[in-house]
């Protein structure tokens, strides 16, 4: 016997709880083996705040899987993906995962039409489970057919974007990875595919069908601090303007507050996605910044060129840039140099990840060759990591960097040093309260360690609660005695989703170091990493 709920049956929505909760019983024990298990019988009783149901069921024996067979026997090699050998309880999911593992190796080697069917056979506690694999006949690429197209849009940008190569044997990884390849073109609204067999099945045609976005773009974003920033951000964006993918975006943002405009940044990007080779993205931008937190106002211009492979990429980039103080508390001095990084995305959706990682790391160092009139390197690193266990998502971030002079140059100009505290790096204290002041009068270090820790838990399909912890340390010295200028902060938020973009609502406050009992209110869209 067992009590499943106590729920108002005269209401039509009680009826349906029940049955759905009838079902989960009968699902729960299946699975785990009790294929004889049946509901004999129920009963609901009056209960103090509503009727309580009690469900009467038959349990029987648990069954044994005693022999596993493939066939035909030329592929019972791939028993070996089974993970356990006979005799085990029959579970569902063991199982199940074999056969997510069997319809990922054949279509993956060009046997497209793969099938698999699965029976059970045996008398009273004993069964044998037999699998038929039916591989079908490996398929090449006949053609490849793009739909769905402008006349403004060129068909070669499709096919660059294409893994699949006419004549090879067909790949389903290599299907997803040009689906994914033509949504990150930023022209495709829609993307699908369907494959036609030939006659004898040996050869078939590759379709993507295209749904094309629409070529103007104007995208807004809005945050907001209690500490007394707000932002704001304009991007108009043409997607196609030279109908080659090529991409021409006015950027701009603002910090403010109630008196006066804080930070304003103003540039245009030109980007072409095929610069010289397929896949070789180059990128260039005349930029205008200004923030009179940091004091300091710098206008230049940067060339970037990316190296796309699947999941990684490879960025060089050059950059000229003149470098004013507002208060004429620094020297005016020119910042030029090179830059190279490398990024790999494995997280399985980037607006809102619950699985898998992105590591971005980078080398930059100005002066020498170059010109200008300061010397430096600077080095960073950022890691997250993203795992997903039942209804929690827990999500962990690791960042840093550090700061080298070299002669002639002595140590890092102020303007170029990193800054801790507030919104984007460690929620619940002030915006830059981390770290040793300098003569601007705000603290900044040249050498960081940052990590952000949030524990996601699933609500409902579009609704998130947040539980956050973020710590970070800045300094001019690395060493133990760096962790003196740490500050803490923890609090809880709120992810609510419309359509697949998150709105974020954050509430912190800090572990009172800094003598305050303070209290922060965060808002923005998107993840907070």
């Amino acid at each position: 016997m067992i009590k499943v709920s106590e729920i108002p049956l005269n209401k039509e929505i009680g009826r349906i709880i029940v049955l759905k909760g009838l079902r989960n019983v009968e699902n729960f024990y299946k699975e785990k083996g009790f294929l004889d298990f049946r509901i004999m019988d129920k009963r609901i009783i009056k209960g103090k705040k509503g009727d309580i149901l009690y469900v009467y069921i038959f349990e029987g024996k648990r069954k044994i899987v005693k022999n596993v067979e493939i066939k035909p026997d030329t592929l019972k090699y791939l028993l070996k993906y089974l993970r356990k050998n006979p005799p085990f309880y029959y579970e569902e999911k063991v199982f199940a995962r074999f056969e997510k593992k069997l319809y990922s190796i054949f279509p993956e080697k060009g046997y497209v039409f793969f099938n698999s069917k699965r029976f059970i056979e045996g008398k009273n506690d004993s069964l044998d489970i037999i699998f038929k694999l039916n591989p079908g006949k490996r398929v090449r690429v006949k053609n490849i057919c793009v739909k769905g197209l402008s006349p403004k849009t060129r068909k070669k940008i499709a096919l660059d974007a294409i893994e699949l190569k006419k004549g090879e044997y067909i790949s389903m990884k290599k299907i997803y990875l040009s689906i994914k390849n033509l949504y990150a073109t930023g022209i495709f609204r829609n993307v699908d595919y369907e494959i036609k067999p030939n006659s004898d099945s040996t050869e078939a045609d590759i379709i993507f069908k295209l749904k094309e976005e629409k070529m103007r773009v104007l995208r807004m974003g809005f945050g907001y601090s209690s500490d007394g920033y707000s932002q704001l951000k304009f991007e108009l964006e043409h997607l196609n303007i030279f109908n080659n993918a090529q991409k021409l975006a006015l950027i701009t943002k603002f910090q403010f507050n109630l008196k006066l405009f804080l930070h304003e940044e103003f540039s245009i990007r030109y980007q072409d996605p095929h610069f010289l080779f397929k896949r070789h993205i180059f990128i260039l931008t005349p930029f205008y910044y200004m923030d009179r937190v940091e004091d300091v106002k710098r206008y230049g211009i940067e060339s970037r060129y990316f190296i796309k492979k699947d999941i990684w990429i490879f960025e060089t980039n050059l950059i000229w840039q003149i470098v004013k103080s507002i208060e004429r508390k620094i020297n005016l001095f020119y910042l030029n140099g090179i830059g190279f990084s490398y990024s790999r995305d494995k997280r399985n959706n980037i607006l809102n990840p619950s699985r898998g990682y992105y590591l971005y790391s980078y080398l930059n160092t100005y002066g020498a060759i170059f010109g200008g009139t300061e010397n430096m390197v600077k080095i960073g690193y950022d890691l997250s990591l993203f795992k997903k266990l039942n209804t929690y998502i827990f999500a962990l971030k690791f960042s840093g960097g550090f700061e080298i002079p070299y002669l002639p140059t002595t140590s890092i100009p102020f303007s170029e040093r990193f800054l801790l505290g507030g919104e984007g790096t460690v929620r619940g204290v002030r915006r830059y309260s981390i770290g040793e002041y300098d003569p601007r009068g705000i603290k900044s270090g040249t050498n960081f360690m940052l990590l952000n820790l949030e524990m996601r838990k699933i609500l409902k399909n579009n609704l998130q609660f947040v539980f956050f912890f973020d710590m970070g340390t800045l300094s001019n010295i690395f060493s133990y005695k760096s962790f003196k200028n740490t500050g803490y902060g923890f609090g809880i938020g709120i992810r609510y989703f419309i359509s697949i973009v998150p709105f974020r609502v954050d509430l912190a406050t800090n572990n009172h170091v800094f003598k305050t009992k303070e209290y922060f209110l965060y808002f923005g869209i998107g993840q907070y990493f």
